[in-house]
């Protein structure tokens, strides 16, 4: 058998809100979140007909984990293919971040390997949520409305594109701490998006992120981290993504974001600041190369 390589793009997920309105008896807690994917992400290359394990190429390569608590390799072990597998991730973004950067590369290998055995169903949404919370947005890597903890998805194909400084410090925050610190359990849902032709940035300022007072007090450089890119010319609005530290801001098109991002990374070496937009969804689909060697 020749080995047949898919190539996927595993775009950032940005929790543009993220609303907590309850925690079920098991400890989750429930959601009520606007996710939108970007054109910013990591690289994932499955080869059917050879095992060379799991190889991590790219900035932030060095943290992420090889072994079978690696995402990835709980999704193959899921599939539960016959042929032999190997995986290799090109790692752009920053690990355990708030934009869903292991649940990304998990959605990713999921279409891969749907693409390389089209006749076998995906594996259903509680079988990805007990891998990941995130891991069925992901999957569709598509503007949603997502509840419960994850596995409620409602696709929002008119969501305006917008443009995006996206900022990580460099400090982790991990999610059981945040959620942890967090005040309140029980907050209203988001209000619903009124659609097309509405003023879109005004509506998500009137939203929130619930966890985001509780990373600060994790993390307290979340805090410089959104003063900064309030500050910036041309930012609309300033927040965190999902539980952090990578925080957003929005600005009016891609040249004030581009202009802002520069400025912001010269200030602040240290952190990881990249632009992007709310499209990456068009990039999400598998490409298939096959390949004679």
């Amino acid at each position: 058998m020749r080995p047949v390589n898919t190539r996927v793009f595993a775009p950032a997920k940005v929790n543009l809100t993220l609303h907590v309105t309850g925690q079920r008896d098991d400890g989750y807690h429930l959601l009520d979140s606007l996710v939108v994917f970007t054109n910013v992400g990591d690289v994932l290359t499955v080869t059917l007909g050879r095992d060379d394990g799991l190889s991590v190429t790219g900035p932030f390569a060095s943290d992420v984990p090889t072994g079978q608590e690696n995402f990835i390799r709980k999704v193959a072990e899921l599939y539960r293919f016959d042929a032999s597998l190997s995986f290799q991730l090109e790692k752009n973004l920053p690990v355990a971040s708030g934009i869903g950067g292991g649940s990304a590369d998990a959605g990713a290998c999921v279409r891969a390997l749907y693409a390389l055995a089209g006749d076998q169903p995906l594996p259903d949404v509680t079988a990805l949520t007990a891998i990941g919370a995130d891991l069925p947005m992901c999957v569709s890597s598509v503007p949603a409305r997502v509840g419960g903890i994850g596995e409620l998805i409602d696709p929002i194909p008119d969501l305006p594109v917008v443009s995006l400084v996206l900022i990580n410090p460099g400090v982790p925050v991990e999610t059981p701490a945040v959620f942890k610190a967090l005040r309140s359990r029980t907050n209203p849902p988001m209000m619903r998006f009124p659609g097309p032709g509405a003023e879109f940035i005004g509506w998500l300022a009137d939203q929130r992120n619930d966890v985001q007072a509780a990373a600060i007090t994790v993390a307290p450089t979340v805090r410089l981290v959104l003063e900064a890119l309030a500050s910036s010319k041309g930012c609309r609005l300033a927040r965190m993504s999902g539980s952090g530290a990578t925080c957003f801001g929005i600005f009016d098109n891609d040249a004030a974001a581009q202009l802002a991002a520069a400025e912001l990374s010269s200030a602040s070496p240290q952190w990881w600041v990249a632009c992007a937009r709310t499209d990456g969804h068009t990039r999400a689909a598998p490409q298939v190369i096959r390949s004679t060697t």
